[in-house]
C-alpha cells in the first residue's frame, strides 16, 4: 500500500479536477452559447421580416385595400344618416360653439 507522507504531494493530489468536472464546464458554456446564439438568431430574422415590404398581391396589402373601402362607405353612410337625421326632425347633430 502506498501512503502520502509528503503534504505537498496530497495538496497536489486534492487540487486536480478531474476530466469530468471540466466536461461539465465545457457542456454548460457550449449550451449556453447556442442559446445566446439562437435568442441573436432570432432578434435578427424578426429585424429582416420586418423590414420587408409587402408585394400587391399579398393578404396584408389586400386587407388594407378592403378596409379602406369599408371605411369610406362607412363615412358615407353616416353622412347619410346625419342628413336624414336633420330633414326629420330638423336638429342640427353639430356641436354649438359658444362664444363668451
Amino acid at each position: 500500500m502506498t501512503e502520502f507522507t509528503s503534504t505537498s504531494q496530497a495538496h497536489i493530489r486534492t487540487n486536480e479536477a478531474s476530466p469530468r468536472q471540466f466536461a461539465g464546464v465545457w457542456r454548460a458554456a457550449i449550451f449556453i452559447l447556442l442559446l445566446f446564439g439562437l435568442f441573436i438568431g432570432g432578434i435578427a430574422g424578426y429585424q429582416l421580416k420586418a423590414m420587408q415590404t409587402p408585394g400587391p398581391d399579398s393578404a396584408d396589402v389586400g386587407f388594407v385595400r378592403n378596409m379602406s373601402i369599408h371605411h369610406a362607405k362607412a363615412v358615407e353612410l353616416a353622412k347619410l344618416a346625419y342628413a336624414a337625421m336633420w330633414k326629420l326632425t330638423g336638429i342640427n347633430l353639430r356641436r354649438r360653439t359658444t362664444s363668451c
